[in-house]
């Protein structure tokens, strides 16, 4: 390691972090900053007493101050040309069971921190690489970066580029989307259409206005297994974007399929995956409309499904919102003929209500209200019986943060009406030297 690097000093007692390897250091944890260092520069990290721990990629203009790449600080060429392709080659041999040129030519190559790699997202779809640069330190480094993709996979023609979002704006960092690199003497791609096959299902990828990288390639193991189950069943598929489980379900056998989505364009991407598939003819109703507006309708005209998806987009960022979120979402469901698939990518959802089956028993009367006015089953205070699902969680490779959907035996599914509820009620708090415990 070079001994010009400039060094960024932790606060006294801030490198417990570093220590069980957590690769973020916060504004809060510096006590002095990397001198003439510019945004991206790799830095030393070093404790409150000098001890060297860390190399890092410095972000003045984010709360995450820094992003550690190396917990060796003596580690050489780190963040150089070579290292950065060690390290997406290394990425890539870790997934390479997830791919099938035949039947699955789509999967995650590298997942930021979890890689190794803070800031870095690339996904290959087919003959395509669609990159995302989150952090200072890798926009710094685009072309090294689309140097090695292209070198490591000699069949792929183009690299794409998604950089876009909160995450950008954070590092200070502007949007930018389009073409970073491509193989001289290949054919032109269209970045709006890439066609790309998951469990025999072709669907086309649009790199340069689609959702994240062009497509939520976490939920293809779920998207099978909710298939699994849809054959012979009327399925109702909310927020269904460009279809992958309302084709998944008609792949498995599904009667019927109502596909709900507020974007147009999602539905049209729909229609074309359905030609795509041979299945123009399908029994498939596509309706355009608010999800919980339309739910609610559905509801309103007792109209059931034997089958509901439910896979939004990201309903709680705070806790704030975690209660409206839930709200939204809730579904009614009594007898066991039918099942509740729901995905959630909102991370403040709790980990007890993921991947469990609700008891079909009766809901019981409003419960009395204790003395002191607390009731005995207010929302947040008590939990409804869960039994543990029989199906099995399915693997996904990483694309978002999103919970395996929950599967949830019930009647005919409906969507309960919204009720008001409190946010889960925290545990009383006794204060000393009032009298003993009743």
């Amino acid at each position: 390691m070079q001994n010009a690097m400039p060094e960024l000093r932790l606060a006294p007692g801030r490198e417990a972090s570093l220590a069980r390897r957590h690769p973020w250091i916060f504004s809060g944890a510096v006590a002095s900053a990397p001198a003439g260092a510019a945004p991206g520069d790799l830095v030393r990290v070093v404790s409150s007493s000098g001890e060297e721990l860390a190399q890092a990629f410095w972000s003045p203009a984010s709360q995450i101050r820094a992003r550690v790449l190396s917990f060796d600080p003596a580690e050489p060429d780190v963040a150089s040309e070579p290292w950065i392709a060690s390290k997406i080659a290394a990425a890539w041999t870790r997934r390479a069971g997830f791919w099938n040129r035949a039947s699955h030519d789509a999967a995650r190559v590298v997942h930021g921190e979890g890689d190794g790699l803070p800031g870095l997202v690339v996904d290959r779809y087919a003959g395509a690489l669609c990159v995302q640069l989150l952090s200072a330190g890798f926009d710094r480094r685009r072309s090294e970066i689309a140097a090695a993709l292209l070198d490591l996979f000699p069949d792929v023609s183009v690299v794409w580029e998604r950089s876009e979002g909160k995450a950008r704006a954070r590092e200070g960092l502007e949007d930018r989307c389009g073409l970073l690199a491509s193989r001289p003497g290949t054919a032109a791609v269209d970045p709006s259409a890439v066609e790309i096959v998951q469990d025999g299902v072709k669907t086309a990828v649009d790199l340069s206005g689609g959702q994240k990288t062009g497509s939520y390639l976490d939920q293809a193991a779920n998207r099978a297994r909710v298939g699994a189950l849809a054959a012979g069943l009327d399925v109702l598929d909310a927020f269904c974007y460009d279809g992958g489980f309302s084709l998944a379900c008609l792949r498995g056998g599904a009667a019927r399929v109502t596909a709900l989505d507020a974007s147009e364009p999602a539905l049209a991407a729909l229609r074309a995956n359905l030609a795509r598939n041979g299945l123009s003819d399908a029994p498939v109703e596509c309706v355009r409309g608010d999800a919980f507006e339309t739910l609610r309708r559905f509801r309103d005209a007792r109209r059931s499904f034997d089958l509901v998806v439910l896979d939004p987009p990201k309903l709680a960022d705070s806790r704030a919102r975690l209660p409206k979120a839930c709200r939204g979402t809730r579904t009614s469901t009594g007898s066991p003929s039918s099942c509740c698939a729901r995905a959630a990518c909102s991370p403040r959802s709790r980990a007890p209500e993921r991947w469990t089956r609700r008891s079909s028993r009766p809901s019981s009367p409003r419960p009395r209200s204790r003395p002191g006015g607390t009731r005995a089953n207010s929302p947040g205070s008590a939990r409804a019986p869960t039994i543990r699902s029989p199906f099995p969680a399915p693997r996904a490779c990483t694309s978002r943060d999103c919970s395996a959907p929950s599967i949830e035996r019930g009647s005919p599914s409906r969507i309960a009406p919204a009720r008001k509820s409190a946010s889960p009620r925290r545990p009383r708090r006794r204060s000393a030297g009032l009298g003993p415990a009743r």
